[in-house]
């Protein structure tokens, strides 16, 4: 029983514990920001350290007929469930499309699609560790 009780306690240590690295850059089909950051991404942009979880963000309007779209790609402090949502408004003939990626693995902000790195890792330990103890 003791042994279990070390082994959620140093799971709980290493799975709190990791910080990820994310992609921060910025771009906007109007000219702003570094055109890497876009779809498909060039992994030259920048990164940031000591991340909770990774986010990148694509909007995309039609305004007149017109397509503007912009992607941010950046650090998110606070904590969040893995995944994409996309929401979509139409307002007086202006469609603008969000769509919010969050993911918990070392620069998943630069893929299409996330994935929840913490809960594999937090697996594997535990199996690690419970093939010692036991």
């Amino acid at each position: 029983m003791n042994s279990m009780l070390v082994l959620a306690v140093l799971v709980g240590c290493a799975i709190g514990a990791y910080s990820l690295s994310c992609y921060a850059c910025t771009y906007s089909s109007i000219g702003v920001g570094d055109s890497s950051c876009d779809d498909p991404f060039s992994t030259s942009s920048n990164s940031a350290g000591n991340c909770t979880i990774c986010k990148k963000t694509k909007v995309k309007s039609k305004i007149f007929g017109s397509t503007i779209s912009s992607t941010v790609r950046e650090c998110f402090a606070t904590s969040a469930s893995s995944g994409c949502d996309t929401t979509e408004l139409n307002i007086f003939g202006t469609t603008t499309t969000t769509t919010q990626c969050y993911c918990t693995t070392d620069n998943c902000n630069g893929a299409v699609n996330v994935t929840s790195g913490r809960i594999v890792i937090g697996l594997l330990l535990l199996t690690i560790i419970s093939k010692i103890f036991i």
